[in-house]
């Protein structure tokens, strides 16, 4: 059997968007948690039940599915978030400061606190979890002294 390594040149790429699909036990509360957090719902899935897209930046989307809807799709088992860390969802802010009102804010409407703050280098990370558990981190990755 041959190898075949994929050089970046070669290796998958988007031009549209990222779209993460998450399991939530409440739709509506969900998406009423991450409007809090600013982000906006579209209206492009609104003919699809059980389901709510909410756009996090300008090439990322967060798909909202009951579990149920989202078991369509699943070929294994739909997991519990609140019972196993099923992934690490991290976004990038513009500085320390969006980092801590982005977790305050989050943590006001219903986020609990997921890890201790971490500062390694140019990285200043905060946690939380949402509130069907997953684990979500913000984080600011500032310039490397020199």
């Amino acid at each position: 059997m041959r190898t075949v390594w994929v050089g970046m040149s070669e290796a998958i790429t988007s031009k549209g968007a990222f779209i993460l699909n998450l399991a939530v036990a409440d739709l509506d509360r969900s998406v009423a948690f991450f409007a809090k957090l600013g982000w906006k719902q579209l209206s492009d899935c609104d003919d699809f039940a059980g389901s709510a897209c909410m756009q996090v930046s300008e090439h990322v989307q967060l798909m909202l599915l009951s579990k149920a809807r989202f078991g369509e799709f699943a070929a294994k088992p739909v997991g519990d978030a609140t019972a196993a860390t099923q992934a690490i969802l991290t976004v990038q802010l513009g500085s320390r400061e969006q980092v801590n009102r982005g977790v305050a804010l989050a943590l006001a409407n219903g986020a609990r606190p997921a890890a201790d703050t971490v500062e390694m280098g140019p990285c200043y990370t905060r946690s939380f979890f949402d509130p069907d558990g997953h684990h979500w981190e913000l984080m600011h990755m500032g310039e490397v002294a020199r």
